[in-house]
């Protein structure tokens, strides 16, 4: 099963990585995080970027990273 947690802009940490770290540990459950475009999303707070969805492994970033 793929559940999908919303991005957008100025999102609450919490609200993104509360729920992923929750259901990931359901058995057979894919988590992913889904935004309707394309970018970093960074939190309310500007502070936390997380990474589009699609990007590898955060050891490979850029992957879009603003400068």
């Amino acid at each position: 099963m793929r559940i999908a947690v919303p991005l957008f802009d100025a999102v609450t940490a919490l609200d993104a990585v509360g729920p992923y770290e929750v259901l990931r540990m359901l058995p057979d459950a894919e988590v992913v995080f889904a935004a309707a475009t394309p970018g970093i999303r960074t939190d309310g707070a500007g502070s936390l970027g997380l990474p589009p969805p699609g990007c590898p492994r955060a050891s490979t970033w850029p992957c879009g990273w603003p400068n």
